[in-house]
This record gives C-alpha cells, sequence and structure tokens, in this order.
C-alpha cells in the first residue's frame, strides 16, 4: 500500500509540475500564478517521494570455497543517454559553463534576430534548460534521479520545440500566428472534425490564405441555432507546447525507468506519443462542442481556461494506466535479488549438512 501511495504521489507531482508549465508558458490559458502555483506543488510532491538510487547490484560466487564479488552495471537508457551525449561524463565538469553560455544566447538572439527585446516560449526553456545544467552538479546524490529527468526533459523540450521554431524564423521570419500549415490541417482540424462528427456535430476542416478553420453547425439552443460558426486554429490554440511538455516528459520517464531499449520500450514510448496526440484532438474537439451547444463566448471560456485540464485528465488516466503496467526499476531488482537467495538456500542447507563440530 506505501508503495501505491507513492508512485500516485509521484504520477500525481508529474503532471501537475508539466501542467503548471503548460499553463506558464501558455499566455492564453489562466493566469501564469496558477501555472507557477501548480509547478511549486508537482515540484513538492516529487521531492517528497524522492528515494535514493538503487546501489549496484552485488552477487557473490561461490567457486572451491574462494568468495568472488562481482559488480554488474545496472545503468538505465537516462543514464546511458547522458553517458553518450556528455561523452562518459568527461563534460559535466563544463555544465556551468555552458549553461551559463546559453542563457546569454538567449539574450544574444533577442537583440540582434528581433525588434524589440522580449522573452518568449523559446527563450524560457532555453533559460530553464541553462539552470538546470547551471545547477546540476550540485544537486544531492540522493536526488540525482530527479536531476536526470529535468535535465533530459528540457533537452527533448528544447529539441523538439525550440530548435526546429528558432531555425525556421531565421530562415523564414517570423512564424505567423494563424499559419496555412498542412501539418495543422491533417494532425490537428481535419482529426478534430472527423471526432465531432463522429459524434453527431455536422463540421468541416478546410485550410485558406488566412489559415486553418473549422466551421461547425450550431445545434444548441443559443442565437443562431442551425447556422455554422468557424474556430480559426491560430499557432496558440494548435496545443504544440503542451502536447511538447507531455512527450518529453514521458520519454523522460521511460528512459529512466528502463535500462535497454526493446521492443516494449518502443512501445510505451509510441503509446505515449499518440495519447498525447489524441488528448490535443479531444480538447478541440470538446472546446468546439461546446462552442456548438452553447456558443462562442462559451467556446472562448472553455479554450481560455478549461483546455489544458482536459488535456491533462487525459494524459493523466493513460500515465495511470502506464503506472499499473510497468514494472519499476526497483521492485525489478528486489525480484531478482529474492530470486538469486532462495536459489542460494539449498546451497547452504548442503553446507551445513556437510559441516562437522569442528567446523561450527
Amino acid at each position: 500500500m506505501k508503495f501505491i501511495t507513492q508512485r500516485t504521489l509521484f504520477l500525481a507531482g508529474l503532471i501537475l509540475l508539466l501542467s503548471g508549465l503548460v499553463i506558464a508558458l501558455t499566455p492564453t490559458y489562466m493566469a501564469k500564478a496558477l501555472g507557477l502555483v501548480l509547478m511549486v506543488f508537482g515540484f513538492a510532491l516529487l521531492i517528497l517521494t524522492a528515494q535514493k538510487k538503487p546501489e549496484p547490484k552485488i552477487i557473490t560466487e561461490k567457486k572451491e570455497a574462494v568468495a568472488e564479488t562481482i559488480t554488474v552495471d545496472r545503468k538505465t537508457l537516462a543514464e546511458t543517454l547522458i553517458s553518450v551525449v556528455t561523452f562518459k561524463g568527461r563534460i559535466k565538469s563544463f555544465f556551468l559553463v555552458l549553461g551559463i553560455l546559453l542563457i546569454l544566447l538567449v539574450y544574444a538572439f533577442n537583440i540582434f534576430f528581433r525588434e524589440g527585446f522580449e522573452l518568449g516560449v523559446n527563450d524560457t526553456i532555453t533559460i530553464l534548460l541553462g539552470a538546470t545544467m547551471i545547477l546540476y552538479n550540485y544537486i544531492p546524490k540522493k536526488y540525482d534521479r530527479e536531476r536526470d529527468f529535468v535535465l533530459l526533459f528540457f533537452i527533448f523540450l528544447f529539441v523538439i520545440i525550440v530548435l526546429p521554431t528558432t531555425i525556421y524564423s531565421i530562415v523564414q521570419g517570423p512564424i505567423p500566428e494563424s499559419p496555412n500549415s498542412p501539418f495543422i490541417y491533417w494532425l490537428l482540424a481535419q482529426p478534430t472534425s472527423d471526432l465531432l462528427n463522429f459524434i453527431r456535430i455536422p463540421s468541416e476542416a478546410y485550410t485558406s490564405t488566412s489559415g486553418v478553420f473549422i466551421d461547425y453547425k450550431i445545434l444548441g439552443d443559443v442565437q443562431g441555432q442551425g447556422t455554422w460558426g468557424s474556430v480559426g486554429i491560430g499557432l496558440s490554440c494548435t496545443g504544440l507546447y503542451s502536447v511538447s511538455i507531455f512527450i518529453s516528459g514521458f520519454i523522460a520517464f521511460i528512459l529512466l525507468e528502463y535500462r535497454r531499449f526493446d521492443i516494449k520500450v518502443a512501445s510505451l514510448l509510441t503509446m505515449g506519443v499518440f495519447t498525447s496526440w489524441f488528448a490535443n484532438i479531444l480538447r478541440m474537439t470538446i472546446i468546439v462542442a461546446v462552442g456548438s451547444y452553447y456558443g462562442g463566448e462559451a467556446l472562448k471560456w472553455t479554450h481560455e481556461n478549461l483546455g489544458i485540464f482536459i488535456f491533462m485528465l487525459w494524459v493523466g488516466l493513460f500515465w495511470a494506466l502506464m503506472f499499473k503496467l510497468l514494472v519499476p526499476k526497483g521492485d525489478r531488482q528486489k525480484k531478482d535479488e529474492k530470486t538469486e537467495e532462495e536459489e542460494e538456500i539449498p546451497e547452504a542447507g548442503a553446507s551445513k549438512e556437510n559441516s562437522t563440530p569442528n567446523d561450527e
């Protein structure tokens, strides 16, 4: 029961932390203060459930009455990846300098490549990555698992969001708020329209020179019943940040739980990405459905205030299921150790039977 409670607290803390980050980074949702509060509570829960990293497993083999001790390296995928990226830890000693340079790069980019100095979402993510690198070597050893999770999380977030959008903005200019993107149409607008039609809300997704739109029929007892409404999908409405944040968090978590990349890990990662994508479609479907039955003002309010909570509820349910199905690394080790101890019992018994009074 204690184990279940700790896992539940860890799941709740992780979801609160990531949801708070989404709210804090996305100005269209509730006040950023709420995001910071959720992040603090989530971080507190993670610290509460923090445990020391399991020591390397010691296996003792008896051969001709000589005890031989073998230390087995039980590195997780996360530890292996960090080791490869840091050239077996050689770069870790330079994290302080690299983190400072990364933060200075944000300010230099704003000064030389933007018309006005204003920290955006990409800047915030980069600064948080730099701050993580600065603090990395100063975090106590017993929190190294949480430390590695945060580092990997911000690295993945940087690669998924910051690098592509920054390169695009340098080459093509600022990304428009309502981009006419085939990715937005095929990955969000059209699936949302299909789901709306499935639940009997007539809708149609289309693109125009001004962006991507979803037309929906007004079915509720509101003004204009029977006519059609329209909602545009701007950059802030795509769920880019929320999906990327939860995908980054899920990948980092899976890498911390497993020691080798196999079909099970690949399946879990695929399911995590798919679920985050579907959660975003579900979020948009509920928002448009509210507009269909209760009008445009209700649609806008739901999008600005409840969209992220609809998203995190679905992702939370999925992660809760994954926590049930996954066998934690610590439990696997305990199970292995218990099995080996049971195997050694007959050998110990035989030794006792063969012993002489002088041996005793």
